[in-house]
């Protein structure tokens, strides 16, 4: 009787034990944005974490109301965008009202 050994697997199909080390070593080295953010907070220097080409994104998952996201989606198609792209853009500009707004009343 032959044995077949497929690329990463061990005769009775199990991963062999280099693929796990590797990654788990790989796996350790990426930090949690959370992580970095306290570090910062500490006044550590994370300007490792950041190399100019890349921006550090945190995902998060948002529930709307069916009436709001259809409107959403209305205007996304007036302005002939993505809806991430859309809501991105209108919370930079509610943002920078506020911000002003602010500014403008403490002087």
């Amino acid at each position: 009787m032959k044995s077949v050994i497929t690329f990463g697997l061990s005769p009775l199909g199990n991963q062999l034990n280099r693929s796990a080390k590797a990654m788990r070593k790989q796996s350790t080295e990426i930090k949690d944005i959370e992580e970095i953010a306290q570090q910062a907070h500490l006044g550590k220097d994370v300007s490792e974490h950041f190399t100019g080409n890349f921006q550090v994104k945190q995902q998060i998952n948002l529930d709307f109301p069916p009436e709001l996201l259809g409107s959403i989606d209305v205007e996304c198609q007036l302005q002939n965008m993505n809806r991430q792209d859309w809501i991105k853009m209108v919370c930079v500009e509610k943002l920078r009202a506020i911000q002003s707004s602010r500014i403008a009343n403490t002087v």
